[in-house]
Order: C-alpha cells, then structure tokens, then sequence
C-alpha cells in the first residue's frame, strides 16, 4: 500500500500535490478543489503577465485546470505538478499569442550567456508605493518578445529554477539565460531612469 494512503487511513494528514492527486484517482473531488485553490491565483497571474488580458487570463485559468482534470483521472503521470501546470499554461498562452501575432516568433534568442540572477526591480515592497513605477514596469513587461516575457515572469515573478523553466517551456537552460538576460537587458534600457 502506498505510504501516503496508509498514513491517511491512520489520520496522518499529509498535503503535498503527490497525495492530492492520488485522492483525485481515487475519485476525491475535494482533492481537486484543494489543487485549485492553492494553484489558481498563480496561474491566473501567470496568463495574465503574459497576455494582458483578464478574460482571456480566466480561460487559461479553466483550460490549464480542465487538462490537468483530465490528465490525473487518465492516471498519466504528472511529476512536479506546479512546474507541469505552469507548462500547460504557457503552451495556452502561446496559443493565444499565436492566434493575435502569428507572425511573430516565440523561439527567443538562443545564446550562451551567463546571466546575474538579481532582480530588475529589487523590493517588491517599493512597487507598491509607487503605483507609477508599477504601471511602467507592468508596460515594460508586456512590450518584451513573448518568450523573454514568459522567460522573465516564471523567474521573477513566479520564483522558478533555470531548470524548472526550462522544463515548462521546453527548452535549454542556457536558452533560458539567455532570454532572461535579454529582458533584463531591455527592462534596464526601459528603466533606467527610474533605476538610476
């Protein structure tokens, strides 16, 4: 018996996204509704970084969540469940890009180049007090290539590894480096006046 449900059975409560899914195979619609909510609001930031668009952020939202439904009640294999879900949503929000700008490429740059990690915008905190800086950089954000974007948002914003990025959207991690220096780059050049 696999441990997880043996503890469970036991009164043992263990939360991790493993033993959610087993109970959503097991026919738990509280599982699932437990996988939403703790996921959700991330994905919905996501898509709506990359897309600029609230209904079409809420779709991502019910379509990410409706394959991921779909995936665990096949009982296929879904290791790392938040950087999978992060996958499904980017390939949407490709999607939906493509469907908007279908000339443009979201293959991104492909260089080797090393990259510091250190954020543009340094403390959150100091977005919020100033409501006009956060507009630009939300501007600055969205007028950057759609993989740099997707690249910058999963690192900066939704606190993923080069590794976990480029498993999301599949692709090298030096690709990710370098896409991420690239926005970086371009946020600077945007920002430096505010950053000086």
């Amino acid at each position: 018996m696999d441990l997880s449900i043996c503890l469970a059975q036991r009164g043992v409560l263990i939360e991790d996204d493993e033993f959610l899914i087993e109970r959503c195979r097991h026919g738990d619609e509280k599982a699932f509704e437990e996988l939403f909510q703790r996921y959700s609001q991330k994905i919905y930031s996501l898509a709506y970084r990359i897309t600029a668009n609230q209904q079409e952020s809420e779709d991502i939202l019910q379509n990410t969540f409706l394959r991921a439904y779909e995936h665990i009640i096949g009982c296929r294999k879904i290791s790392n469940f938040y950087p999978w879900l992060c996958r499904v949503a980017i390939n949407l929000t490709v999607d939906y890009h493509r469907s908007l700008h279908p000339n443009e490429s979201t293959e991104g740059v492909e260089n080797d180049i090393e990259l510091s990690t250190n954020s543009v915008w340094g403390n959150p905190e100091s977005e919020l007090e100033n409501k006009e800086l956060g507009e630009y950089i939300n501007a600055a954000i969205e007028e950057l290539p759609i993989r740099q974007r997707e690249v910058f948002t999963l690192k900066n914003l939704e606190g993923l590894s080069h590794k976990d990025i480029a498993i999301v959207l599949g692709c090298s991690e030096d690709a990710v480096r370098a896409n991420l220096y690239q926005a970086v780059r371009k946020l600077r050049e945007k920002l430096k006046k505010y950053l000086s």
